[in-house]
Parts: structure tokens; C-alpha cells; sequence
């Protein structure tokens, strides 16, 4: 299993290179929003699996920079979806919605999980968010199903990749302090679970690229 469980976690950490190498080759020709709220999450993403190793290999606590990118991940994302809703009411609950996280993560590092340990709370709302906003996606997406095909659709494909990645990742993250007390295989598992599901996601994203109107 522990090879396996390499195995995985290199191709995840890796697998950010697809959609930051192909946006950055449509940056190119267009500059089109969607490509470049992808590129700079590829670069967030990317500069934190390049932040974590140096930390390891020099035998570093980096619990801490999951509580810094966290919250921007979640703005990054967000705001990919601001841009995908008509609905100005929907656009305001999504920038609430931003400004609680970061102050809620802040309070979590202050008085709950601290910068050295694993931000289970912040990550598992951060699921939760992501999940409703894919869901409220596919909702007024449904609500206009004859306007265009679903599967041209970048901010379609987006909330599929969405629904996966967050669903099989808040399952961990809200179990992440219970299973310090079981067999470390049980751990492996899981965290093989959340790779591989990090890795489509970032297949999906690699979709959704390929999706964009490129004129």
C-alpha cells in the first residue's frame, strides 16, 4: 500500500501542471476571464505542492500554509462562480460568503486549531461551499437545459470536477482527527482517495480550458 500511496501523491502533486502549462499557452492568443482565474489557481496550487516539499525535505512543520492558501483557494473559486450567475442576489451570498471564510479562518488559527496543526474546520466549510455552489450552478443551468448543449458548457464541466473533488475531500477532512486514533493504513486509504480525486479535478480543469470560447 505504501507504494501505491506514493505512487498517487507524486501524480497529485504533479498533476497541477496540466491546467497551469495549457492555460498559460491560451493566455497566449486570449485572455479570456475563466482561462485566467484558472491559471492563477494552477499558480497558487502549484507554489504550495513547490512550498510543501522544500518544507519536508528540510523537516519543517508546513501544517501552517494550508491555513494561508486555503481561504485564497476558496476566493479563486468563488469568484469563478460569481461570474457564472445571473442572479445578483446569488453574486452577493458568494461575496459573504468570502469575507466570512477568511474571517473564520482567521478565528480558527487564533482560538481553534492553531497554524500547526491541520485546519480540518476551515477545510471542511470550504467543502460544503464548493458543493452548494456546484449545486446551485446545476440548478440554474437546468432551469434554461434548451439554451445550450450541457457539455460545451465550462462552468458545467467545473461543477461535475466540483461535486467530486469536494464531496470526497470533506468526508476526509471532517474525519482527519478521528482517524489519528486508527491503523495508519486507514489514513493511506484515505488520503489515496483525496490524490486521486485531486488529480481528476485537475483533469476536469484541463476540460473546462478546452471549453472556453476561445474567440
Amino acid at each position: 500500500m505504501a507504494i501505491l500511496f506514493n505512487i498517487i501523491k507524486e501524480l497529485s502533486a504533479f498533476s497541477i501542471l496540466a491546467p497551469l502549462l495549457y492555460s498559460l499557452s491560451l493566455l497566449r492568443t486570449t485572455k479570456h476571464r475563466l482561462i485566467l482565474q484558472i491559471f492563477w489557481f494552477s499558480v497558487l496550487i502549484a507554489l504550495v505542492e513547490a512550498g510543501g516539499w522544500i518544507t519536508a525535505a528540510h523537516q519543517q512543520n508546513n501544517l501552517w500554509m494550508s491555513h494561508v492558501y486555503v481561504p485564497v483557494e476558496y476566493a479563486i473559486l468563488a469568484f469563478i462562480y460569481y461570474y457564472a450567475f445571473d442572479a445578483a442576489s446569488v453574486r452577493r451570498l458568494i461575496l459573504i460568503s468570502i469575507i466570512f471564510f477568511f474571517l473564520f479562518s482567521a478565528f480558527n488559527v487564533l482560538y481553534l486549531e492553531g497554524l500547526t496543526t491541520y485546519n480540518s474546520y476551515p477545510r471542511s466549510i470550504e467543502s460544503v461551499f464548493m458543493v452548494g455552489l456546484a449545486m446551485l450552478y446545476f440548478y440554474q443551468k437546468l432551469k434554461r437545459i434548451d439554451q445550450k448543449e450541457l457539455f460545451d458548457d465550462p462552468y458545467f464541466m467545473l461543477s461535475a470536477g466540483v461535486m467530486f473533488y469536494f464531496a470526497v475531500s470533506s468526508v476526509y477532512n471532517s474525519l482527519f482527527n478521528v482517524m489519528l486514533d486508527y491503523p495508519r493504513e486507514y489514513m493511506m486509504l484515505s488520503m489515496i482517495a483525496v490524490n486521486f480525486s485531486n488529480i481528476i479535478f485537475n483533469i476536469v480543469l484541463v476540460l473546462v480550458l478546452r471549453r472556453v470560447p476561445k474567440g
